[in-house]
């Protein structure tokens, strides 16, 4: 299988760093991130990733509001887009089954192999 293309969106760097660090050194996956919600719009269109990880709370844009943009675009709407935040507990995503307000979660307290289990669920849809 070919690696999965990610593009992460998400206003902090560092998380966007350690993220990209520790699912690219698995050899199944190549990261693109920006911290920017509508320079991420940009990106998602030219990259075409097989999945989006999105933060909720950003500044400018938040992620529902990127999320409506994705989905309002002919290019892209058909991209899976997975929710990963603080906001959202380990403990809330394992009670919802990974999913709440039928959207794709996972919360930054998991560890990478479960935010991988969960990427990967939906990517294999």
């Amino acid at each position: 299988m070919s690696q999965i293309k990610i593009v992460m969106i998400d206003d902090n760097q560092m998380i966007c760093d350690f993220i990209k660090l520790k699912l690219e050194n698995t050899g199944k996956f190549i990261v693109n991130y920006s911290c920017d919600g509508n320079e991420a719009c940009r990106m998602i269109t030219k990259e075409m990733p097989d999945i989006v990880l999105l933060d909720i709370n950003m500044p400018n844009i938040d992620g529902p509001d990127v999320a409506t943009i994705i989905r309002e675009s002919p290019a892209i709407k058909h991209i899976p887009i997975l929710y990963l935040s603080s906001l959202i507990t380990r403990d809330d995503v394992i009670r919802n089954q990974g999913v709440i307000k039928n959207r794709n979660v996972a919360s930054k307290s998991m560890t990478i192999d479960e935010i991988i289990t969960r990427i990967m669920e939906i990517v294999e849809k």
